[in-house]
């Protein structure tokens, strides 16, 4: 009987070891990640006027907003579309990149960029007037691209972020010291009861 429940643990230690060396394996593997997230959006309203020829121009809104995409993984992302319902009025990438525009089956428009590599981005800038914009999907090669929160804060000089690590670590090294030492107080404790 024992001869059997160590030949099945063998083969479950087996199988558990090969499992988290492939996830591993498959987790450190290269592979691009892109994320997208808003940079900013703001709303214009234009007062009506009246121009050199004493024409009034109605009021009117102007949108405009920014989406920053990046591939945030240790290789080259192809093939980046970016797809609208319906063309945007004005849109410019920053910094520049070759791109290429086509449209869906259901009139989609696809702004197509070739290829992102590692922790390269963009910014995605758009201007509306007549239409609003409506971002249906972000994709590439390998997926889609995921949206991920973001918010603005204050960044620290450089010293006192190394303050603060040292407080962490220090704060760390005490709880071990304090473990050990609980561990080694208890040690002692059982041994005096035992005797």
């Amino acid at each position: 009987m024992a001869s059997i429940m160590d030949d099945l643990t063998g083969r479950v230690v087996t199988g558990v070891v090969t499992f988290v060396a492939a996830y591993t394996l498959n987790q450190l593997e290269k592979k691009p990640r892109v994320v997208w997230w808003h940079s900013h959006n703001f709303l214009f309203t234009l007062p009506s006027q009246q121009n050199a020829e004493g024409v009034q121009i109605p009021a009117f809104q102007i949108l405009t907003n920014s989406i920053t995409i990046q591939n945030m993984g240790r290789k080259t992302a192809s093939f980046v579309e970016i797809i609208h319902k319906s063309r945007p009025d004005f849109f410019m990438l920053q910094p520049a990149l070759n791109y290429s525009e086509s449209y869906t089956p259901t009139e989609g428009h696809v702004i197509r960029i070739e290829s992102l590599g590692p922790k390269e981005f963009f910014g995605l800038e758009l201007l509306s007037h007549v239409r609003v914009p409506e971002l249906l999907s972000i994709r590439f090669d390998n997926g889609h691209a995921r949206l991920i929160n973001t918010r603005n804060f204050q960044e620290y000089p450089p010293y006192v972020i190394k303050i603060l690590l040292f407080l962490v670590l220090a704060g760390i090294g005490a709880c071990g010291f304090g473990i050990v030492w609980l561990g080694q107080f208890i040690q002692k404790l059982v041994a005096v009861a035992a005797k």
